[in-house]
């Protein structure tokens, strides 16, 4: 199988020290680690099903990302910056962020948006399966998320709180934004 050399999806450590990205450069996509001048490369996952999208910890020390392993629609995985320590944190679903103390990340399934807590692996969901949740971001206190989705007179962006409850409207009738 050819290398394509494709390199995607870089993200600043938070000390501003590495960029994490993924690349097929030895085959298949895999989680890399470098620093900022493009030298010491390091892989830090290789598995032939493809793992893509990596999302640094607050603190730098832990990686979370899609994982293609155990399900087709992803699953989010974690890893630790030196490449130690992977473990699966949700089986389907796909990483879009960490809260602010690192205590829950942020996941999509289906288009619903949910978090679920690192340690007791706790699971909220904040909107309905299907409902097109987007951009989606903790505040930084970490008690609420905000996030764009389909309303009935056009985008909106809604807030709610990472404990459950009905989400609230922010600002409806954006147009295509």
């Amino acid at each position: 199988r050819p290398v394509g050399n494709h390199d995607s999806w870089p993200t600043w450590s938070p000390d501003v020290k590495w960029i994490a990205f993924c690349s097929d450069r030895d085959g298949n996509q895999g989680i890399y680690v470098m620093n900022t001048d493009g030298s010491k490369v390091q892989r830090l996952t290789d598995d032939e099903a493809g793992d893509i999208d990596p999302l640094w910890s607050p603190d730098g020390s832990q990686i979370a990302f899609t994982s293609f392993r155990m399900h087709p629609g992803g699953s989010v995985c974690l890893i630790q910056a030196d490449g130690s320590d992977e473990k699966l944190i949700y089986e389907r679903g796909s990483a879009v962020g960490w809260s602010p103390d690192a205590q829950r990340i942020l996941l999509t399934k289906n288009g619903q948006l949910g978090t679920i807590e690192i340690g007791g692996l706790q699971e909220v969901w904040l909107t309905k399966p299907g409902s097109q949740s987007l951009d989606a971001a903790f505040t930084s206190d970490g008690k609420n998320i905000f996030y764009r989705t389909k309303g009935s007179d056009g985008w909106e962006i809604r807030s709610a709180s990472v404990n459950g409850g009905q989400p609230q409207r922010i600002a409806g009738g954006l147009g295509n934004i």
